[in-house]
């Protein structure tokens, strides 16, 4: 009814999850999931709705735009929905899982400033605005550019590719690039003209930003709770940050003592991480009576092979918290082996 009201252009935004409550039908007197709208929101398609009580609605072509802030246990267990990935309507957001900065935060920042404000009014202005339909073209090295990205796109959604356990989403990624382009330029030139080159560079950089995201924050909602993984994880980012080749555990358990107030609440972890190649036990020496010194470990090279130190950036756009260089926590819950092969990821 919104849409049809407001002519098929409307924006559902908000800083909860509690919309996802509503397509899983939490209000509906069936119980059935309720997110045609939404899927026909995206694709364009005409939105019909027969109803004995009330007339009928037709939406021609609606375009619904979301954005939602959500807490990740929101996010935990969304694909337990299955019509929510089997109809495709996860495979339809864009993704990002930025690294929380509580307890590094800036206290006090500085205000958006008002030439800063007033440009992003002008310009959300401008386009409102816009009436009629528009149609965008691509310039020649423009389509050679999304050619170029669809081929590579297709790789990595095929077996061994970077996509492949996401081939939902993965495949509509190229269309969403597209999106991404027209919104780019629009944004800078208005609704007419030819779409450039390095308009489609751009939207090919924010898509490769998007991939390892959308990897983490799928897995990370079907993800179930492993507390040994995620302390397991603690303890690899304790030792990358500080970069220890080497540690003892009593060192290790007074870092993390909240979280391991008994000695041996570290142990799983420890065994975790040497089960996965990126710690070994070092061989210890007896040094005769007495009690004896703690066990000791030694860290695989290889976990440091592409490790970052953590940088603050004016936009806080990183990538998800997975060490980079690793397959340690790529799907948002499971530990893998450390590899020695170097990931090249562009981040904006």
């Amino acid at each position: 009814m919104m849409l049809a009201e407001q002519g098929g252009r409307i924006a559902s935004m908000s800083p909860e999850g509690n919309v996802f409550d509503l397509m899983a039908g939490l209000y509906s007197k069936s119980g059935s999931p309720q997110f045609d709208v939404y899927l026909k929101g995206h694709s364009g398609d005409d939105l019909v709705t027969d109803r004995v009580s009330r007339k009928s609605i037709r939406v021609e072509r609606p375009a619904l735009t979301c954005a939602y802030a959500m807490q990740p246990a929101v996010i935990k267990g969304l694909a337990e929905n299955s019509a929510f990935r089997g109809r495709g309507l996860l495979a339809r957001f864009l993704y990002a899982a930025p690294r929380s900065w509580i307890g590094r935060r800036e206290i006090a920042p500085a205000p958006v400033s008002d030439a800063t404000r007033e440009a992003y009014r002008r310009t959300v202005r401008a386009l409102a605005e816009v009436e009629g339909e528009t149609v965008l073209t691509l310039s020649a090295d423009a389509a050679v550019l999304l050619r170029a990205w669809e081929t590579e796109i297709e790789a990595m959604l095929g077996d061994g590719g970077q996509m492949e356990i996401m081939r939902d989403w993965g495949a509509k990624l190229a269309g969403a690039t597209l999106r991404l382009a027209a919104v780019l330029h629009c944004v800078e030139h208005g609704a007419a003209g030819r779409i450039e080159g390095r308009t489609i560079a751009a939207a090919v950089e924010i898509a490769r930003y998007l991939v390892p995201h959308a990897e983490a924050v799928l897995n990370m909602m079907s993800a179930k709770e492993n507390s040994t993984d995620e302390d397991a994880r603690y303890l690899l980012r304790w030792i990358q940050r500080h970069g220890r080749r080497k540690f003892t555990k009593s060192e290790a358990q007074h870092h993390g003592k909240r979280r391991f107030p008994k000695a041996d609440a570290i142990d799983p972890a420890l065994a975790e991480l040497t089960r996965r190649g990126y710690i070994r036990p070092k061989m210890m020496e007896t040094t005769g009576p007495g009690r004896p010194p703690s066990p000791a470990y030694e860290v695989n090279p290889a976990a440091f092979a592409n490790a970052k130190p953590e940088k603050r950036s004016d936009n806080s756009h990183n990538s998800p918290e997975v060490p980079e260089g690793s397959n340690c926590g790529n799907n948002g819950n499971a530990l893998e082996q450390p590899e020695t092969t170097t990931r090249v990821q562009v981040t904006i």
